[in-house]
């Protein structure tokens, strides 16, 4: 009930601020109402939508558990959009293609048992971009060094994603924190 109503909150004061009054219709005619009532009408739609995008977003974190537990590349870069990008903790961004180097490179290093969990903590939903500030477990067997241990890992991030066409694809991946790693149940490196 709270992450909705931040979320609330934070699509009427967005809605607000780019100048559109609470109650102003975009079309060319509507119908008249009393401000209390068109206000509870904005606040209803707000919410079905931000519900909407909230469950539309979920949907795609499933598949991008699908893809990476999968192993199917092809999968997982089409829920990107084209201009992807991220932030890595150390500051350095990598545009898509380095991104996408990244990923190959990790898909062909990790075996099966693979988890992949994303939490959404709070969703604010901006026309058509949402962040989302999600947390993240990746668990899955790699090769490092030439032998195979169980790494995890979680982290909490940043993520933006767009309404395209095809749906909402993930546009951009910043602040990164709260990293942990555990190899084979050891604590390697944690960062907050």
């Amino acid at each position: 009930m709270k992450r909705a109503l931040i979320f609330i909150l934070a699509a009427l004061l967005l809605t607000t601020a780019a100048g559109e009054a609470p109650g102003q219709k975009k079309s060319g005619h509507h119908q008249q109402r009393s401000e209390p009532a068109t206000r509870l009408a904005d606040q209803a739609d707000i919410e079905q939508e931000a519900t909407l995008a909230r469950r539309e977003i979920e949907a795609r974190y499933a598949e991008l558990s699908a893809a990476v537990r999968n192993q199917d590349f092809a999968a997982y870069q089409a829920l990107h959009a084209e201009n992807f990008s991220a932030r890595l903790s150390d500051g350095e961004v990598h545009n898509g293609a380095q991104m996408e180097r990244r990923a190959r490179a990790l898909f062909g290093r990790i075996a099966a048992p693979i988890s992949l969990s994303n939490q959404i903590e709070l969703l604010i939903l901006m026309d058509n971009e949402a962040i989302a500030i999600v947390h993240q477990k990746f668990s899955r067997t790699q090769q490092l060094a030439g032998e195979l241990h169980l790494i995890e890992t979680s982290t909490t991030q940043r993520e933006t994603w767009v309404r395209t066409a095809d749906g909402w694809k993930l546009k951009f991946v910043d602040n990164i924190h709260e990293q942990q790693t555990l190899v084979d149940g050891l604590l390697v490196e944690q960062q907050s």
